[in-house]
């Protein structure tokens, strides 16, 4: 099994993330841009999960926070 989109929600707005080959790709009203990297780039998916975070929920969260958006864009990177 593979999931390859999931739409999300938060306090401040939702955002769709995808599966393009091998780039994750996350569009957002919030962000006003589509973000995208590559599925084996952990780093630029923490700053992904990190990003939505932030505009989904209208705060900068904890670490805690941040890694429950992480999982999300991990399941995809799969």
């Amino acid at each position: 099994m593979r999931i390859e989109e999931i739409t999300i929600a938060g306090a401040e707005g939702r955002a769709t993330l995808c599966r393009e080959g091998a780039d994750i790709v996350v569009a957002s009203l919030r962000i006003h841009e589509v973000m995208r990297c590559s599925a084996r780039d952990l780093g630029m998916q923490g700053t992904i999960a990190r990003t939505l975070q932030s505009a989904l929920d209208g705060f900068e969260g904890t670490a805690g926070d941040v890694a429950d958006y992480a999982r999300i864009i991990e399941m995809l990177s799969d």
